[in-house]
């Protein structure tokens, strides 16, 4: 999410993602004969996506008036369709219109086309000012190669084995495998080991730069192949009722934590250093560490160690510095190790394990949810208070569809229509919100 100031009564952020809804599991009868009614089960299926990105980039001058087209290129290999067109216009000019069919944007706060998103195979960028426009564009074309996993419901833990192959395709800048589940599922991504068997938990305890090419949350995995060893990965997906989650949720972030972990010792965090409201439910945290360690000549900077069942690092940073004199009356025997690192933990309770000779800083946010809102002919409608707003420094409507539904638009209390935006702030209210459409 972008930084919040502290005076947003609401964060609107809406998104519609796409996953697998292939059926209900559930039970129901059919009748071969009327006499003889049978039960037949449905499985349960995951959505296993093989996303290639292929990014471009060029000067473009247009004259008023002046336009140009963008079409997609043909498929990076067998099985592999469309996603949709991503252009990125910088620097942003109200100048700049670009039309075609399904098309969605990013705008920023004064309203200027940042990007543009089609399902189409081609768009065009048009110069609607008397000016000459001199513009970078960006373009990413993206494929998918989608399959069904059935998921078991036999044991309350499994695992899937899924195939990060060699990165070196055709033309291809950038290839991501996503493994999803719909909120409605009574099933949860764990954890993930690489080929070697090494999980993700270990990564992160080692600062392995690995960690940055894996994302995981309880319903979603992402395996960047550009930066992963090729090899069988090991999913471990957890089945039980607990584990089914909200279609359309608040989730608000509460409050900063702040504590000091000294050397040799463990911060542990279990839900119960702060109060989470009647109704609603303990997401996970937004957790930041940081600390600079000071060192001389053969020293080596250590690590601290983030504890927790499902950690998904959003930034890791470490670097070693010299400090030294131009004349050497200061010789470089002096160095500094500062380290941060930011993450999401989706659990209720981590540990911080300070490993080195000097104290640890930590941040914390709580993130918690609830469900809202009723189907109504196929809408939803969700009824926020004052009281789902207050105490916290934002919140959010999160709407997660399975495939088979997609979001059109947004309706306001006061009948204003938003439809057709990514990553937007607008102006609402006496405020300017995030409206993202994805």
């Amino acid at each position: 999410m972008n930084s919040m100031r502290r005076n947003l009564a609401v964060l609107l952020a809406v998104l519609a993602i796409t996953v697998s809804a292939v059926v209900l599991a559930m039970q129901y009868q059919v009748s071969p004969n009327v006499n003889s009614p049978s039960t037949i089960n449905q499985p349960y299926y995951a959505i296993l996506e093989y996303i290639d990105y292929i990014n471009t980039t060029k000067a473009i001058t247009l004259a008023p008036g002046q336009s140009i087209t963008i079409q997609a290129p043909l498929p990076p290999g067998p099985g592999y369709v469309l996603d949709y067109i991503e252009v990125s216009i910088n620097p942003p000019s109200p100048a700049v219109l670009i039309s075609g069919s399904n098309l969605m944007y990013s705008k920023n706060e004064i309203g200027a086309i940042v990007s543009a998103y089609t399902t189409s195979d081609s768009l065009s960028i048009a110069n609607t000012g008397n000016q000459p426009l001199n513009e970078t564009i960006s373009v990413t074309y993206v494929f998918v190669n989608e399959e069904y996993v059935a998921l078991n419901t036999s044991t309350s833990s499994f695992t899937l084995s899924i195939s990060v192959p060699d990165s070196t395709m055709q033309y291809v800048t950038q290839q991501v495998i996503m493994l999803s589940i719909p909120n409605y599922m009574p099933f949860e991504i764990a954890s993930v080991s690489l080929p070697n068997g090494t999980t993700l938990s270990q990564l992160i305890s080692s600062w392995s730069p690995l960690v940055n090419y894996i994302k995981i949350e309880p319903k979603y995995m992402e395996l960047t192949a550009n930066g992963l060893p090729p090899g069988q990965y090991q999913v471990t997906i957890n089945y039980g009722g607990e584990y089914v989650m909200p279609s359309a949720m608040l989730v608000k972030g509460t409050e900063f934590l702040n504590y000091t972990v000294n050397p040799g010792q463990t911060l542990e965090i279990t839900g119960s250093e702060f109060g989470v409201p009647p109704g609603w439910n303990l997401l996970g945290y937004i957790v930041v560490v940081y600390t600079v360690q000071p060192l001389v000549v053969g020293q080596q900077p250590g690590h601290f160690e983030v504890i927790a069942n499902r950690v998904s690092p959003a930034y890791l940073y470490s670097d070693l510095i010299q400090v030294s004199g131009i004349s050497y009356l200061l010789p470089p025997f002096i160095r500094f190790a500062p380290m941060i690192g930011i993450y999401i933990v989706y659990d209720r309770y981590f540990e911080i394990v300070d490993n080195l000779n000097v104290p640890l800083v930590v941040t914390f946010m709580p993130i918690i949810y609830k469900p809202i809102g009723q189907w109504v002919n196929g809408n939803l409608e969700a009824t926020v208070s004052d009281a789902d707003v207050s105490n916290g420094l934002w919140t959010a409507l999160v709407v997660q569809l399975p495939e088979i539904a997609h979001i059109y638009k947004i309706v306001t209390p006061s009948g204003t229509v938003y439809t057709g935006l990514v990553n937007s702030e607008i102006p609402w209210g006496s405020a300017e919100r995030l409206v993202s459409i994805s």
